[in-house]
C-alpha cells in the first residue's frame, strides 16, 4: 500500500478531501494536514515528518499553492528528500509563475473542466510506477533521516540489508524518485561502519593467539618477577624518601585546589547559563530562564548569560502588582478615565484596583460567580451581573449599592449605552432587559431565537445587537425601533464588535468563520475563513483592520476592505481572549499557554511574553497604554508596567518587502524602496498614516531594488537594482533620469561634495560617475569581490571584502590604509564626524563579527570587536557616541567607544534598514513590509554593571527552595535577587 502526502492551498481543500477519498478508497495510506496532526502537537514538523514518511508528494496546483509559503517549504522538503513529486493542475496558472522544481515535471490535469476519472487514472499510474523501488525509496530515507538526526551507529544498514540497499540503489540511480544525498551518504557510512567491523572481528581473533602466546611466556617470567620483588623493596625505601619531598610541593597542590575550584565554578556558570538557554525557548520560561543567567553571572560572568538576560530583559516588562482571588478572573473592565479597574471572580467578588499600585479601592461580593462588569460613560457608576441572575448597580467611586435587580437566571453580559442612559441586561432565557439609568424605569424588553452569548451597544448610541448560539444576528434601532435580523454564521457565535463609526459589526462563530455585518440591512458585507473557530474578535481603533483568535492557536490581522490578511501570530495554545490597545498599535493575547503575549499590530513582532501561574482568561490595556492587566484560572491578578513601548510612536505598511530606507540631511525627508518601488515621504506622514499613499517615484518592476542612496546636500536619490538599473532622482526637479541599464547590481554612495555617484559591484569594480552625465571613469579595480562601500565626510572611500576592509583617498584615487577584519565585510558606515568606522562581517564557520576603528593619524586602530548573530544594516547615531546594528527580531545598541551593548529594540525579523532624523532623536527601522519609528529620547540604556538589577527588576520572585534542590541539589541556597520574595 503506497503513502501519498498531498500539499495544497486553504482555497483548494474541496479538491483535496475528494482526492484523499479516492485514494484511500483504492487501498493507500493518505497523509493531509487537516486530520493527521494531534492537538497540541508541532504543526509544521508533524508535516515535514508526513513528507519524509510518504512515498509519493502529490502538489496541487493552483494559482492559490504557487502562492504559498506552506506549500513552498512543503515541496522544498520533499525536493530535499528526493521525494517522487507528482504535479496535479486543479485550477490553470502559468507555467512560468512556478518553481523550476514544479514547472519541469509532467503535469497531470483535473480541473473541473477535465474527465476525472481519467486524471486518477493517471495520478495512481505515476504512483505505483515501479512501487517496489518507491517503497524502498521511503525506507531508506526514513532510516537516513533517524540516523542523521541521532547520529548513532547503531542505525547504520548492516549485512543482507546493506547488500540490498546497496544493490537497489545501484539499480535505480537514474530512477525517479533518485537517491537522496542523505542517503548516498548514509550508504557511503554503513560500508564503512561494516569494513571497520570486519577489521575489529579479524583484529580480534589475532589477539586471542597473541595472548596465548604470552601467557606462556609469562609463566617463564615468574622467576625473573621473583628476583625483582628484591629490587621492589629497595624502591620502597626510595618512595619513602619522595614522600618528604612531597610535603616540600605543598604549596603548588593548594595552588592546584584553587585552580580545580575556579574550574568547578566556570562548569557550574556555564550549566546555569545553558539551562538559561533552554527556558528561554520554553512557552512561559522567561522567569526560569533569567534567575538561571543570574545565577551564572555570578559564579562566573560570560557572554553568553549577558545575552540571555539581555534578550530577556526586552521580552518582560516590569511587574506593578501581583493579587490572588480564591475563584478565577472572569472578567476586566477599564474606568472611563483609564486609572482603575474593575476584575471580576468565579468566587463571586468584583474589585476595584488602582493600575499606579494594584491596590484595591473596594471589593463587593455578590450570590454567584460575577460573569461581566461595565461603567458608565462619566464613570460615576459600576453595574456587574452573576450567574444566580442577580444584577447590582453600584457608586464607582466607593461601592455603594444603589440598585439591585435578581432576574432569577444567569446574566451573563451587560452594556450601558454611549449616552449613559440605557442598561442592557442580556439573561440565559434569551431575553433582553433595557432599563434608564436615571430612574430605573424599564424601556423594552428583546427575545432572540437560541441562547443568547453576546451584546454590543454601537458607539454612536443608535444600534443595539444581541447574537446567539445559532449564529443569527439581531439589530435594534434604538430611535426608530426598527428590528434587523441577519443570519451570519452558522453555528455558535461567541463574540461581536462594532467598528468604531458604528457602519459595520465584526462577529466570530464556532463555523471558523469571521462575518462583518451591516447593522442597516442585516446583509453580510466579508466573511474571513480561519482554521477553527473564532473565538474572539476586535476592531482597531480606526477601523482600517479587525483581529481574530481562533482555537488553531492563531492571531489573524484583517484588512477590513478588502479582507486580506495583513498580519498572523502563533500563541503557542488556545487563545481564551484578545485585545488591542487604544492607540492601535499593540494587541495583546493569552491562553492556555500560561502567557500573556504583546504583538507589534505594524509587524507582528512579538514585543513582550510574559509567564502566568495559570491559564490565562482576560486582558486589557489601561486608557494610556501604559499598563497591561492579566487575570488567570486560578485566580491571579497580574498588572504590569508596559510603557517602554512608548517609545514606538508609528509605522508604515507596504504591500511589498521595504529593503532600504534612507532620510534626507535636513531631515526634510525620505527614501524607502519596497520591492520594485522607489518611494519619497515627509516624516511627519507617520502621524497620520499607516499605509503609502499615491504612486512611486520609481518603479522597477519586474526588478527588485538593490540600494538607496541621497547625496550629502539632498538633493539627489540614486537607486540600483539587482539586474544592474541605476536611476537618480532630482528631488527638487521632480524628475528621473537612468544612468546604467544593466550589468551587476550597484552599491551606491554620493561623494561629500555632492558632485559625484561612487558605484561598486562584487565584479570589483568601482566606478565615479557625475551626477551631470559625465563618466569620470573607473575609481579603483579590487582584486576581489566588493560587498559594501561606505564615504567619509573627511573624503575618503571604505572598501568592505573577504577578510578586509581598503580605504581608499577619493582625491588622489589611492588606497591609504587596509585593515583585517575576517570575514565578508558586507555592512560598513562612518561615524558622521569621519573619524570612526564600523564593519559587520559574516563567515560560514562563526556568527556575526562587528569591528569598530578609530582614525589616528593617518592609521585605523581597532577599537572594539563584538560577536553576535549576524546583521542586516548597520548605522552610527548622529553625535557618532552610539551604534546601531539591524538583526533579526532585534536592534541592537552599542556604545561606539567601549563596545558595551547599552539595549535592544524589538522588531520583526531581519531588519533591513535604519536611519536617524538629524537631531539623533528619531530612529527609523524597516523589516518585512514595515518601517518602525522609534522615540529615542524614551530608550533606556542599560550598562553592563545594571544588567542583573534590571532583570530583577522584570521578575517576581526568586527560586524557592524546592525549586533551588531541584536544581543545584545540596548546594546552599542563595537568594539571586535581594528584593524579591522567596516563595
Amino acid at each position: 500500500m503506497a503513502g501519498i502526502f498531498i500539499s495544497y492551498s486553504r482555497k483548494d481543500s474541496e479538491v483535496a478531501h475528494k482526492l484523499m477519498a479516492d485514494f484511500k478508497s483504492a487501498g493507500m495510506d493518505v497523509w493531509v494536514d487537516w486530520e493527521d496532526i494531534p492537538p497540541a502537537v508541532g504543526w509544521l514538523d508533524q508535516i515535514l515528518q508526513g513528507i519524509e514518511q510518504a512515498d509519493a508528494f502529490l502538489f496541487l496546483v493552483s494559482p492559490d499553492s504557487i502562492k504559498s509559503e506552506v506549500c513552498k517549504v512543503e515541496w522544498m522538503h520533499a525536493k530535499k528528500n528526493a521525494k517522487r513529486i507528482i504535479p496535479i493542475v486543479v485550477r490553470d496558472v502559468d507555467p512560468n509563475a512556478t518553481e523550476t522544481t514544479i514547472r519541469d515535471l509532467n503535469w497531470i490535469f483535473l480541473r473541473e473542466t477535465d474527465d476525472y476519472a481519467k486524471g486518477i487514472d493517471k495520478v495512481k499510474l505515476a504512483i505505483d510506477l515501479d512501487v517496489e523501488w518507491l517503497r524502498e525509496h521511503r525506507r531508506l530515507q526514513v532510516r537516513a533521516l533517524e540516523w542523521d538526526r541521532k547520529k548513532e551507529a547503531s542505525l547504520l544498514l548492516r549485512g543482507a540489508d546493506l547488500r540490498s540497499a546497496a544493490l537497489m540503489l545501484a539499480t535505480h540511480g537514474n530512477g525517479d524518485p533518485k537517491p537522496s544525498e542523505l542517503q548516498d551518504l548514509y550508504l557511503s557510512v554503513s560500508k564503512r561502519s561494516e569494513r571497520a567491523r570486519t577489521a575489529v572481528f579479524i583484529t580480534a581473533a589475532a589477539t586471542l593467539v597473541i595472548m596465548i602466546l604470552l601467557s606462556l611466556f609469562a609463566i617463564s617470567q615468574r622467576q625473573v618477577a621473583l628476583e625483582n620483588a628484591q629490587a621492589a623493596e629497595v624502591a620502597r625505601q626510595k618512595a619513602v624518601e619522595n614522600e618528604e619531598r612531597a610535603k616540600s610541593s605543598e604549596k603548588a597542590a593548594v595552588a592546584a585546589k584553587a585552580k580545580a575550584i575556579t574550574n568547578e565554578a566556570i562548569a557550574e556558570a556555564q550549566r546555569s547559563a545553558a539551562r538559561g538557554q533552554i527556558y528561554q525557548s520554553r512557552t512561559g520560561g522567561l522567569f526560569t530562564s533569567t534567575l538561571f543567567a543570574i545565577d551564572s553571572l555570578r559564579r562566573k560572568p560570560s557572554v553568553e548569560a549577558d545575552d540571555i538576560l539581555r534578550k530577556n530583559i526586552s521580552l518582560l516588562p516590569i511587574p506593578v502588582k501581583q493579587s490572588e482571588r480564591e475563584g478565577s478572573i472572569l472578567h476586566i473592565e477599564i474606568s472611563p478615565d483609564g486609572s482603575t479597574f474593575v476584575s471580576t471572580s468565579e468566587d463571586g467578588s468584583a474589585c476595584l484596583s488602582r493600575f499606579e499600585d494594584g491596590q484595591n479601592k473596594f471589593c463587593v461580593n455578590s450570590p454567584g460567580a460575577v460573569l461581566d462588569a461595565v461603567f458608565s460613560p462619566d464613570g460615576k457608576i459600576l453595574v456587574i451581573s452573576d450567574s444566580s441572575g442577580m444584577v447590582q448597580v453600584l457608586n464607582a467611586n466607593d461601592g455603594t449599592p444603589l440598585k439591585q435587580f435578581d432576574w432569577g437566571v444567569s446574566v451573563r453580559d451587560v452594556n450601558i449605552s454611549p449616552d449613559g442612559d440605557l442598561l442592557a441586561m442580556t439573561r440565559d432565557d434569551a431575553r433582553i432587559n433595557l432599563i434608564r439609568l436615571s430612574s430605573y424605569e424599564p424601556y423594552g424588553e428583546f427575545s432572540v431565537y437560541g441562547n443568547l452569548r453576546v451584546t454590543a451597544f454601537s458607539p454612536d448610541g443608535e444600534w443595539f445587537a444581541a447574537a446567539s448560539d445559532i449564529g443569527s444576528i439581531t439589530f435594534w434601532n434604538l430611535g426608530t425601533k426598527q428590528i434587523i435580523t441577519g443570519g451570519a454564521h452558522r453555528d455558535e457565535i461567541f463574540e461581536i464588535a462594532f467598528s468604531p463609526n458604528s457602519n459595520q459589526l465584526i462577529s466570530g462563530s464556532a463555523d471558523n468563520c469571521a462575518v462583518l455585518t451591516s447593522p442597516f440591512t442585516g446583509e453580510e458585507i466579508l466573511r474571513v475563513l480561519n482554521e477553527d473557530r473564532v473565538t474572539n474578535v476586535a476592531f482597531s481603533p480606526d477601523g482600517t483592520w479587525f483581529v481574530t483568535a481562533s482555537d488553531d492557536f492563531r492571531i489573524r490581522v484583517w484588512d477590513t476592505k478588502t479582507g486580506e490578511e495583513r498580519l498572523r501570530f502563533l500563541q503557542d495554545s488556545v487563545v481564551s481572549e484578545v485585545k488591542i490597545s487604544p492607540d492601535g498599535l499593540w494587541i495583546a493575547s493569552t491562553g492556555s499557554d500560561r502567557t500573556v503575549r504583546v504583538w507589534s499590530a505594524a509587524s507582528g513582532s512579538e514585543m513582550f511574553q510574559i509567564p502566568l501561574r495559570e491559564d490565562g482568561t482576560v486582558l486589557e490595556f489601561s486608557a494610556d497604554n501604559r499598563y497591561l492587566v492579566a487575570g488567570d484560572l486560578g485566580g491571579n491578578i497580574s498588572i504590569w508596567d508596559i510603557s517602554a513601548l512608548s517609545m514606538n510612536t508609528g509605522y508604515m505598511r507596504f504591500d511589498e518587502f521595504v529593503s532600504n530606507i534612507e532620510m534626507s540631511p535636513d531631515g526634510g525627508w525620505y527614501a524607502a524602496s519596497a520591492g520594485g518601488e522607489v518611494w519619497v515621504f515627509d516624516p511627519a506622514l507617520f502621524d497620520t498614516r499607516i499605509t503609502p499613499q499615491g504612486k512611486p517615484i520609481i518603479d522597477f518592476h519586474p526588478d527588485f531594488v538593490y540600494d538607496l542612496a541621497i547625496d550629502p546636500q539632498g538633493n539627489w536619490l540614486a537607486a540600483s537594482t539587482f539586474e544592474g538599473q541605476v536611476a537618480l532622482f532630482n528631488k527638487s526637479q521632480g524628475n528621473t533620469r537612468s544612468i546604467a541599464s544593466a550589468g551587476p547590481a550597484q552599491l551606491l554612495a554620493f561623494t561629500p561634495d555632492g558632485q559625484s555617484l561612487i558605484l561598486g559591484s562584487e565584479d570589483g569594480m568601482l566606478q565615479n560617475r557625475g551626477l551631470d552625465g559625465s563618466d569620470n571613469g573607473i575609481l579603483w579595480q579590487a582584486p576581489s569581490a566588493v560587498y559594501a562601500i561606505a564615504v567619509s565626510t573627511t573624503n575618503q572611500l571604505a572598501v568592505g571584502m573577504d577578510g578586509k576592509v581598503v580605504i581608499l583617498d577619493l582625491d588622489t584615487k589611492t588606497v591609504v590604509s587596509e585593515v583585517s577584519a575576517p570575514g565578508a565585510n558586507y555592512l560598513l558606515t562612518f561615524s558622521p564626524d569621519g573619524k570612526t568606522l564600523a564593519s559587520s562581517a559574516w563567515s560560514s564557520t562563526s556568527s556575526g563579527q562587528t569591528y569598530v576603528w578609530v582614525l589616528e593619524d593617518g592609521e585605523y586602530d581597532k577599537l572594539a570587536e563584538y560577536s553576535g548573530p549576524p546583521t542586516s544594516s548597520i548605522l552610527f547615531d548622529p553625535k557618532g557616541s552610539q551604534l546601531f546594528l539591524g538583526g533579526t527580531d532585534e536592534i541592537f545598541v552599542y556604545d561606539a567607544i567601549t563596545g558595551m551593548e547599552l539595549n535592544r529594540i524589538r522588531q520583526k525579523s531581519d531588519v533591513t534598514g535604519l536611519t536617524f532624523s538629524p537631531d539623533g532623536e528619531t530612529l527609523f527601522g524597516s523589516s518585512l513590509k514595515t518601517i518602525q519609528v522609534y522615540d529615542l529620547t524614551l530608550m533606556k540604556t542599560i550598562p553592563e554593571e545594571e544588567v542583573v538589577a534590571a532583570a530583577c527588576s522584570r521578575l517576581t520572585r526568586n527560586f524557592s527552595t524546592s525549586e533551588w534542590r531541584f536544581f543545584f541539589n545540596d548546594e546552599k541556597y542563595v537568594q539571586l535577587c535581594p528584593n524579591l520574595p522567596i516563595p
